[in-house]
């Protein structure tokens, strides 16, 4: 009787487990189905930012060989991703002045007749559009002049998130121009030539020069917020500065300008229209600031009488030529194309090659003679000429000479791992061979991160 008795629990307590094993189960279940519900929503999202990276990730852009001269090309950096944007209608050559505005693409370029013309892109065939310009010239908003192949050239100036630039009206005369990147947003806003500009001072300065009715040859600089425009420096016949190559620098506008005795020297304008010229400093250009240092480097003629590397602080005691080892010794060192790489500055430059004067090649400086060097270049002695560095993906990459008798061609400058320098420039595989090559003309590469509409 006690065994039978005791049956009664155990099998009241073999059907609580059960009933608790099967609550379990149920329980086991909705959480992986949960769980299952949250893996797909990852893969989804991961999916999705992966699809939107492809599409949004930031890019090499520049100007090389095709079929019918030079296109328009992007790239990641590989042979395998590389291909030429071609637009979906018309085409156009030699596109330049690349400059990226609200994840645009906006550049120049030339039509069938060679006229220059204003295109935007965003990366695809379908969003390479031509800028349909009203009241622009009818052979171009930029006429038929040349493409910007210098680092001086003016191009397209950014401000207020707006391009600026040397435009043409119907009648066929010069002005100041400003883009949005649409047709709408297109029109000349000054009736006078700019011969140079740049920001600052939260404004946009510009040069100009013009003939009066008495055939006398004026040069002006002016300033404007893109509303109103002021006139900040007047010149008449028997006062000839001619501003040329203009910086915003330490709340100064710094140029090239005509001194005494007719001599190029550097000069500054201040906001209350005083300016100043360093008498010792001559003919100096490509003039750029380094934002890091804040520090004025340019290309200038001192005492030794060849191009050096100079450097100011914007007063006259802190203005000096940087003396360099293994510069070319019949025309100086000449730098031009400055580019800041982290805590240093990169340049072209001249070094010494043979009796026949020197090769451009790529240098790196802190400012000081002992830092500055000329950069290895793998396959080559270095004289690649190198132009339109740019940023992307942690190197710096840049157009220029293949080594040897090549094509030219893409580069890649990889930094050590401390950033305590550059390493070696290599060549990008697959750009100098096939046919295929690039351009050795200035403003002509960019890395950037373009939107489809």
């Amino acid at each position: 009787m006690p065994c039978l008795l005791a049956k009664k629990p155990i099998i009241s307590a073999l059907l609580n487990i059960g009933v608790r094993y099967v609550a379990a189960i149920k329980e086991m279940i909705s959480e992986m189905s949960r769980i299952g519900i949250l893996i797909g929503i990852i893969i989804l999202a991961l999916f999705t930012s992966v699809t939107l990276a492809e599409e949004h990730s930031s890019r090499l852009y520049f100007q090389g060989s095709s079929a019918d001269g030079y296109g328009l090309w992007t790239s990641d950096g590989t042979e395998a991703n590389t291909k030429e944007i071609t637009p979906a209608e018309g085409s156009f050559n030699k596109p330049s002045d690349l400059t990226v505005l609200d994840h645009k693409l906006i550049f120049f370029a030339k039509d069938e007749s060679g006229n220059v013309r204003l295109w935007r892109t965003d990366g695809t065939s379908k969003g390479t559009k031509e800028i349909i310009v009203r009241n622009g010239h009818r052979k171009g908003v930029a006429g038929s002049g040349n493409l910007n192949h210098t680092p001086k050239s003016i191009g397209l100036v950014e401000y207020n998130g707006v391009l600026f630039f040397r435009g043409t009206n119907i009648d066929g005369r010069f002005g100041l121009w400003k883009t949005d990147g649409t047709s709408n947003g297109t029109f000349e806003v000054f009736a006078q030539e700019p011969t140079s500009m740049t920001v600052a001072n939260n404004s946009l300065y510009f040069s100009t020069v013009s003939n009066n009715t008495k055939e006398i040859t004026r040069w002006q600089i002016w300033k404007t917020d893109g509303k109103t425009t002021s006139l900040e420096l007047d010149e008449d016949g028997d006062h000839k500065l001619r501003p040329r190559q203009m910086v915003g620098f330490r709340g100064k506008l710094y140029f090239q300008g005509l001194a005494e005795a007719q001599r190029q020297t550097l000069c500054s304008l201040s906001p209350e229209r005083d300016y100043k010229c360093f008498y010792d400093v001559i003919s100096p250009s490509d003039l750029w600031v380094d934002r890091n240092t804040n520090i004025l480097l340019f290309s200038a003629y001192g005492p030794r009488r060849m191009a050096g590397l100079w450097k100011s602080d914007g007063t006259e005691a802190g203005t000096e030529e940087v003396l360099v080892k293994g510069a070319d010794l019949l025309v100086g060192l000449s730098p031009y194309g400055f580019f800041a790489a982290f805590d240093k500055v990169l340049m072209a430059g001249c070094y010494s090659h043979d009796t026949h004067g020197g090769k451009a090649a790529l240098w790196v400086t802190d400012m000081t003679p002992e830092g500055t060097r000329r950069i290895r270049v793998k396959g080559s002695a270095s004289d690649v000429g190198p132009n339109s560095l740019t940023m992307f993906q942690g190197a710096v990459y840049f157009l220029a000479n293949g080594a040897g008798a090549r094509r030219p061609t893409l580069w890649r400058l990889d930094w050590n791992k401390d950033h305590s320098g550059p390493g070696v420039a290599v060549p990008v595989p697959g750009f100098s061979t096939g046919g295929r090559s690039v351009t050795t003309a200035w403003h002509s590469l960019v890395g950037a991160q373009l939107k489809a509409d």
